[in-house]
């Protein structure tokens, strides 16, 4: 039975996680809706037959077909947190969101500490736009997971920044300074850092930071060239035009491919807007 104690011996159960956590390539889909649907019809009360059919039309983009074999598990074992969770991936890509709601609350009844649940009852508060609910639900979904990835700092910022609030930014950046202690300190996030206090007029924070950057960035074409922009931003000309010419430095270092790539040309261009405004000035 899905819903009750999992049986590590039931093959059709180890393949539907393994499915959750590999999904399938596109033409291997259509083979193994084939055999799950052959398979059903031998055996049509095995629950778990359907909760892997349903899952791999999920994958398969078809989600009403999904619907309608989670509805067929629930029919046959009752309703429960598997259940609730895979309706409402499925309504929320169907961009149903007060039925995705709906049964992302029944499944945090079971299970207030459901990790997958708040994520994704947070991704529908931000694409309702609901930017605080999004915060607060990807905070919860933070607090309560064991696997702890960049997204999971990621999506708390990005909805903390949504709300465009001097406050709210500044929750962001404490955020992902969490997440350069917590899990790594990676540019991804002094990045969104540096954009965040350019966005609140911290420029002596952003210089700083886009400095740090610079010096354990392998490639540092574009960071000298966000660093000028800063310095453009403070009235400092002179270094502005420093780290211009360093970026395009940089570039001549690169390899004969690099350096004609369409990349590279549009830095050139945004290089030379940059400086031809500084001297106009």
């Amino acid at each position: 039975m899905v819903l009750g104690i999992i049986d590590i011996m039931n093959p059709y159960l180890i393949f539907y996680f393994l499915l959750t956590l590999f999904p399938l390539f596109h033409g291997d889909l259509d083979i193994r809706i084939e055999e799950a649907t052959t398979a059903i019809q031998s055996d049509q009360n095995n629950d778990s037959l359907y909760l892997i059919r349903g899952t791999l039309y999920f994958q398969h983009q078809e989600f009403m077909k999904s619907i309608r074999d989670f509805e067929k598990v629930e029919s046959l074992v009752g309703p429960g947190e598997v259940v609730y969770m895979s309706y409402a991936k499925s309504w929320f890509k169907l961009e149903k969101y007060e039925f995705a709601l709906e049964n992302i609350n029944l499944a945090l009844q079971l299970n207030d500490k459901n990790p997958v649940a708040y994520r994704l009852k947070a991704k529908v508060h931000m694409d309702q736009g609901q930017y605080e609910k999004a915060a607060q639900n990807f905070n919860l979904s933070l607090a309560n997971t064991d696997k702890i990835i960049t997204e999971s700092y990621l999506e708390v910022a990005v909805a903390l920044d949504s709300l465009g609030s001097n406050e709210s930014i500044e929750k962001s950046i404490h955020i992902l300074n969490r997440g350069r202690k917590e899990l790594a300190d990676l540019d991804i996030f002094k990045n969104m850092i540096v954009d965040q206090y350019t966005k609140l007029e911290n420029f002596d924070a952003a210089i700083k930071l886009q400095t740090e950057i610079i010096h354990t960035a392998n490639r540092k074409e574009r960071h000298y060239y966000k660093r000028a922009q800063l310095y453009e931003r403070t009235q400092n000309k002179e270094s502005a035009l420093v780290d211009i010419k360093h970026s395009y430095d940089e570039m001549s270092n690169l390899p004969a491919r690099y350096i004609r790539s369409k990349p590279m040309d549009d830095l050139r261009n945004e290089l030379l807007i940059l400086s031809q405004i500084i001297k106009s000035e």
